[in-house]
């Protein structure tokens, strides 16, 4: 199956998820979903059509991102993405993301300055992209981080990040010697929520990393955006747009999210 054959295939699986989600019926819902503050953790199934281009390879294709929450205070989550680089005519699978949270306390009752939810989180991103195919980093990423929740009101909510990420050294000849050895960073980000109403929600997410504590210089500054609006209670479209500034790389993210 050559690139775009994958693509297509890819893209129809994803119209087709999308046409039978929005044909599900309100009626089956037994528990409200409120998918607006990342401390609500709900098993879910997305799949998304994304374009990534800039200083980076154009790269095209889906993204399927699976969460399975145990309970109502445990959630593990994996991203499985699928993308042809349109500069070599290459595709393939991705680097594998996976994600475990834990709700440590939870009270939205709690208005700013009190802290209304605090979640530790543990994620991991494997390198099961080629690098030779300009899919993957070639590096294992750790990282642990802390999430808490700052309620200003019923429509407006923060929920802070600050995460350390290990990055450990390429394993893929492919990587220049200059950059092949492990890092060590911190990234600092908010998850900002606006809710238009209890079913349309905008989500502003401003990202501050640094991508090397020992050699500096390598600094990030990354914001993304998504819009969302649920069309019925059981499911979720979404639009979504990264700018990494700092290289001018441009994403953005189109998909549909079903809620068991």
């Amino acid at each position: 199956m050559n690139v775009l054959s994958s693509i297509r295939y890819l893209l129809l699986l994803a119209c087709m998820a999308t046409t039978l989600g929005l044909g599900a019926q309100d009626s089956t819902a037994t528990l409200e979903i409120d998918p607006s503050k990342p401390t609500n953790f709900y098993t879910q199934i997305n799949v998304a059509a994304e374009v990534s281009w800039g200083v980076l390879p154009t790269l095209l294709g889906a993204r399927v991102n699976g969460q399975y929450s145990i309970n109502a205070s445990n959630l593990v989550l994996f991203e499985l993405p699928y993308m042809a680089n349109l500069e070599n005519n290459r595709s393939g699978i991705g680097d594998v993301r996976l994600r475990y949270f834990n709700i440590a306390f939870k009270d939205y009752s709690k208005v700013f300055p009190k802290v209304a939810a605090l979640a530790p989180s543990i994620d991991i991103y494997m390198p099961t992209g080629s690098v030779a195919k300009g899919l993957g980093a070639g590096s294992w990423t750790l990282a642990p981080c802390i999430v808490w929740g700052w309620f200003i009101n019923a429509k407006i909510q923060a929920f802070p990040i600050i995460s350390y990420q290990y990055i450990s050294k390429p394993n893929s000849d492919k990587v220049p010697d200059a950059l092949r050895f492990e890092r060590h960073g911190l990234t600092f980000q908010s998850v900002c929520n606006y809710s238009f109403t209890k079913r349309t929600f905008l989500q502003l997410t401003p990202i501050y990393a640094i991508n090397d504590l020992k050699r500096g210089g390598s600094n990030g500054f990354t914001t993304e955006v998504k819009l969302s609006h649920m069309p019925t209670a059981r499911s979720k479209v979404q639009l979504f747009w990264r700018e990494l500034f700092t290289l001018e790389q441009h994403t953005v993210n189109l998909g549909y999210t079903f809620y068991s």
